[in-house]
């Protein structure tokens, strides 16, 4: 029993720097959120169903009476698929709430709808290593197996999807697909507004603006205000952004953007700490735009980064970013 535990120690630590090398520091943070949620799943699915086995099977095996072992492991198997299966719907049908308003990041939602169905098999996986470990035949325990079919699919999936990112299921493909077209796909203008800065593709969620050093550049309909006009605009000039044929990039760090679209989108600010020689990065409003920002400045993590940095100090160099929210 030590044995194995000690081996699947070592082959959890090795899986674990194995995927933080895959998917990188961003993706490990995803990781820990998902899996947070899911052990909490796990837990309820298996309702200290091991602990339950082991005691009642070998209580009745060391007084002899097979038949009532046998018993009680299909009442054991019954009631942890009741438990798995209901563990298992509900992650299911609340992994939108979940994902949104608990972890405040939508891209966990389609992990954890994949992970429920895992858990009815982690319910039964419990009983028959209790039943295991009750009869003395550990070697034959049925977490080794089920853990290790887990990190190999797993690691499958990354490589494949890391070398081949096409072949990512149907439903995720189409996702990023509609999200890159309105920054990379030419568009075709089809009704012009009655201001002389801009022009609308009727029926999309794109603006292509006409004015100064935003010339072409494709902004997504939610993103477009009179204010972020303006400082996009200075942050242009200020070398803070530059322009690659439609769409923005940002040249500083993503905690910085994340600060000046906070400004923007939510009323953030930074607040002086009273007594103390330091600012704190104060959150205004929720529903920062996080998807339509990613498709404009192609950078991920802007909204985790404002989430991470919630009352925290203010970033580096905010005090420039400050100033262009300034009426000139």
């Amino acid at each position: 029993m030590g044995a194995s535990a000690i081996f699947m120690r070592t082959v959890s630590v090795c899986w674990s720097a194995y995927v933080a090398n895959k998917i990188g520091a961003e993706g490990s943070g995803l990781f820990a959120l998902i899996m947070s949620v899911y052990a909490f799943a796990v837990t309820l699915a298996c309702s200290g169903i091991n602990l339950a086995v082991m005691r009642l099977v070998s209580q009745e095996v060391g007084l002899g009476n097979d038949k009532n072992a046998v018993a009680i492991m299909k009442k054991c198997v019954g009631y942890c698929l009741f438990f798995g299966i209901g563990a298992g719907l509900l992650l299911f049908s609340f992994s939108g709430a979940i994902a949104n308003n608990i972890l405040c990041d939508a891209r966990t939602e389609l992990s954890l709808r994949a992970l429920s169905v895992s858990l009815p098999f982690i319910a039964l996986s419990n009983v028959f290593s209790g039943y295991f470990s009750a009869v003395r035949r550990v070697y034959k325990n049925a977490a080794i197996l089920g853990t290790s079919i887990l990190m190999l699919a797993t690691s499958g999936l990354l490589i494949t999807t890391a070398e081949h990112p096409e072949k990512l299921p149907r439903l995720n493909r189409k996702r990023k697909k509609a999200a890159s077209i309105p920054v990379l796909a030419p568009v075709s203008i089809e009704e012009e507004s009655e201001g002389k800065n801009e022009t609308v593709k009727k029926g999309t969620d794109v603006l292509i603006t006409e004015d100064g050093s935003l010339k072409g550049v494709i902004i997504p309909r939610g993103l477009n205000t009179p204010l972020a006009r303006r400082v996009f605009t200075k942050a242009l000039e200020a070398g803070y952004i530059s322009v690659n044929g439609t769409r923005l990039i940002w040249n500083d760090s993503t905690v910085l953007l994340a600060y000046m679209c906070g400004r923007i989108y939510c009323k953030d600010k930074a607040e002086k700490v009273p007594h103390e020689n330091k600012y704190c990065w104060e959150k205004g409003q929720d529903g920062l735009p996080n998807a339509e920002l990613t498709r404009l400045f192609q950078r991920e993590g802007i909204g985790q980064a404002r989430l991470n940095r919630k009352s925290a100090t203010a970033p580096k160099k905010f005090e420039e970013i400050d100033k262009f929210f300034e009426r000139s």
